[in-house]
């Protein structure tokens, strides 16, 4: 076994463009594998910081979001009634707006813009 090691980093060694190359491909997988996981951990995998998460509802302005099934309740709206609701509701204890592009897929001749 000892032997296997010592002609393998021989070997590495005389090819010191292959080795810097695997390397930083082994680099460059562990650090996106480790970011990826972290996000996934800090979005989907940790429970919610509120005090009482089955009270949390999603107020959403496009009507496909709110027929999805996400875990809180979803209510569809426009972003004028949200506005009112926020300003008019005293039992709502807390608000986050947030605002992602709406993106469609399209068939569509190369390049499609």
């Amino acid at each position: 076994m000892l032997q296997e090691i010592r002609h393998a980093l021989r070997l590495l060694a005389r090819n010191p463009g292959f080795t810097m190359i695997a390397a930083l491909s082994l680099a460059l997988g562990i650090g996106a594998n480790s970011a990826i996981f972290s996000l996934a951990d800090a979005l989907l995998l940790r429970p919610l910081p509120v005090l009482e998460p089955s009270r949390v509802v999603t107020i959403s302005t496009d009507p496909q979001v709110a027929l999805a099934a996400f875990p809180p309740p979803t209510i569809a709206t426009s972003a004028s009634s949200y506005a009112r609701l926020r300003v008019s509701q005293r039992s709502i204890t807390g608000h986050l707006a947030s605002q992602s592009p709406r993106r469609k897929l399209r068939r569509c001749a190369l390049p499609c813009w």
